[in-house]
């Protein structure tokens, strides 16, 4: 486990690296790695509070990104409803098959828009 940890981190480093390490790509980065982590330890470690300790952390070091961040708004927002959203949409969507990551790649694309719909349709 630790090696696809590793693995996966160093994956979504090199990706923040290629494209640049602007500051919503690095957020974006970090949500993912420590996202990855909670949910692969298989412990039971309640990833709320990781999510709400990492966003703290990023508006302690910049807290006008709290308001006038769309992208910070939206990151927290699309990891939450992964949190939040991805058992019961499993259940919902269990008639999908699981080869090749179908059902995991529906169920996790619909979580983070129910998530971030409300934001993106105030926002445009």
């Amino acid at each position: 486990m630790a090696l696809r940890w590793i693995g996966a981190s160093c994956g979504v480093t090199l990706f923040v690296l290629l494209v640049g390490a602007d500051a919503p790509v690095l957020r974006a980065g970090v949500f993912g790695i420590i996202g990855y982590m909670v949910f692969s330890t298989g412990r039971r470690i309640r990833p709320i509070p990781v999510l709400l300790a990492i966003a703290t952390g990023f508006i302690l070091l910049d807290p006008l990104i709290l308001n006038h961040d769309l992208s910070f708004q939206l990151s927290f927002l699309a990891v939450l409803g992964l949190i939040c959203l991805v058992r019961p949409l499993s259940r919902l969507f269990r008639f999908l098959p699981r080869t090749g990551a179908i059902r995991e790649s529906v169920v996790l694309s619909i979580a983070a828009m129910i998530a971030t719909l409300p934001l993106m349709i105030g926002n445009f």
